[in-house]
């Protein structure tokens, strides 16, 4: 019971935190069908590699192959985009890929629109 608390507080650390426990937990569960935590190997290898960063909302949007990282900026997005570019290009395996699936839109949590829709529900 931390997701909701901490979105309502404003708690970008806590909730990134819960987030990613929950996605590790969901992805541990169905890693026998899908090949692992995650189901896409590029996907896992940008995971490990942000989590290493100390990224710890990060996860994949269902059965993926689209994972996401939370930031706390969109400064730390852009930065973030730019590292796991360079690191890609640093695995030939995963360069020929680059193109076809790193498309990086940054998106930063806007937690005061959804504190503002959980005071509508009263939450």
């Amino acid at each position: 019971m931390v997701i909701l608390p901490s979105l309502i507080e404003k708690n970008f650390y806590d909730f990134s935190l819960a987030v990613g426990k929950l996605q590790k937990i969901v992805g541990t569960h169905f890693s026998p069908i899908q090949g692992g935590v995650y189901s896409n190997p590029d996907i896992a290898n940008i995971m490990n590699f942000v989590e290493k960063k100390g990224f710890m909302g990060v996860g994949q949007s269902s059965w993926g192959p689209t994972g996401f990282i939370l930031t706390d900026s969109d400064t730390a997005a852009h930065k973030l985009t730019k590292e796991i570019k360079q690191m890609i290009l640093q695995h030939t395996s995963s360069r020929k890929r680059l193109n076809k699936f790193f498309y990086a839109k940054t998106c930063r949590l806007k937690l005061l629109a959804v504190e503002t829709k959980a005071q509508k529900l009263h939450l």
